[in-house]
């Protein structure tokens, strides 16, 4: 794939592009000439403002929903294709990684994507997008949880020959944990924790893809330059100023939905604040991009080392069973299912130290003989 753009640099003219007589780029067309299809996945963690950034490109012009499907978390629409949202969740449930899933921040199995019971599900996936993709044509769809997913995404994007735009929904992990809990009633440390997995997900399978970083917080300065790297980066034709843009997309840019208080939180966890300042700068500033590249590999390398616990914990979760919630809120006995595999897990350490006491006096008296 491309290297990544910085699209901070960039001073194209608003809506430059193929309307203008300009030739297409050589990514979309397939070796015969022929115009592709061209695909927009808008990425990023939940309450990043996927749902707001999906709803600009769709007034830009990107067909992104059937149904935009309004919510009180959400009144003005997640913009998500719900058949795709239900064919993630469906492969995330088999591995017991649902959203509301208490197992859903581990690592799914490996080789995961290999499991036939996916690729029936990968079938469905590309079934659904074929019929609708036409050549030259821009569609797309937002789902957080494709962060998860990327490894077969990767297969699914390969299948259906597109040309394929990512875009990166960004904000503040604290901000984020703090909507999630308002939300979900997810712990502050834990929507911190998530945050980092989705971010790492996502910049190990697409470091070295074209990728266009939008901050969550620039919505709302007042300048619409997030709309403008969004038309530029997709070589849109609006024909219009940026003013005229941001006028037009002042109704779905609501002030209300910032939700900052007057000094912006810091993440409490310090790993998670390295990350989130080398993502910012990770198109543009090639020592931010180094330090975001060795925390995910530094943190590949951890979850590696830990699988035989996480296997482990998975095992002794299973032994508790949970009646089906909604949400962490209705989740009280969580924590009592957490106290018995802590108090498990002590057990078997505390056994395997005296195991190990005894084989070494063994060892120590067969040596006095």
């Amino acid at each position: 794939m491309p290297k990544v753009k910085d699209e901070s640099s960039e001073k194209a003219a608003i809506g430059s592009g193929q309307g203008t007589g300009e030739p297409v780029s050589p990514a979309r067309v397939d070796p015969n000439g022929t115009p592709r299809p061209r695909l927009v996945v808008v990425l990023g963690m939940h309450r990043s403002g996927t749902s707001l950034c999906a709803h600009v490109l769709n007034a830009l012009g990107v067909n992104m929903a059937d149904e935009p499907v309004a919510t009180p978390s959400n009144p003005k629409g997640h913009w998500e294709r719900l058949e795709i949202v239900a064919l993630h969740d469906r492969i995330l449930d088999l591995f017991n990684r649902g959203y509301f899933d208490p197992l859903h921040d581990l690592p799914l199995a490996q080789g995961w994507w290999d499991d036939p019971r996916v690729a029936a599900i990968k079938r469905d996936i590309v079934a659904f997008f074929k019929p609708r993709l036409v050549p030259g044509m821009s569609i797309g769809f937002k789902d957080p949880r494709t962060a998860r997913l990327l490894r077969l995404w990767q297969e699914i994007l390969t299948e259906l020959n597109v040309e394929v735009k990512f875009i990166l929904c960004l904000r503040n992990p604290a901000e984020v944990a703090r909507s999630l809990n308002h939300r979900d009633g997810l712990p502050l440390d834990m929507g911190e924790y998530r945050w980092f997995i989705y971010i790492a997900e996502i910049f190990d399978r697409l470091r070295d893809a074209e990728l266009c970083t939008i901050e969550y917080e620039q919505w709302f300065d007042g300048k619409g330059e997030n709309a403008a790297k969004l038309i530029r980066f997709l070589d849109l034709d609006t024909g219009k100023s940026l003013a005229a843009i941001a006028g037009s997309l002042s109704d779905i840019v609501d002030e209300r939905l910032s939700h900052a208080g007057p000094a912006p939180r810091q993440p409490d966890l310090p790993l998670v604040r390295d990350l989130y300042e080398a993502v910012r700068g990770f198109g543009a500033d090639p020592v931010a991009r180094a330090k975001t590249v060795r925390i995910v590999d530094q943190f590949r390398a951890f979850q590696q080392l830990y699988e035989p616990m996480t296997r482990e914990f998975e095992v002794l979760s299973q032994a508790v069973v949970l009646e089906p919630a909604r949400s962490w809120k209705e989740r009280a006995p969580l924590r009592q299912m957490a106290a018995v595999i802590q108090f498990a897990l002590r057990w078997r350490r505390s056994r395997s130290a005296a195991s190990g006491r005894r084989r070494s006096t063994i060892g120590s008296d067969s040596g006095n003989r």
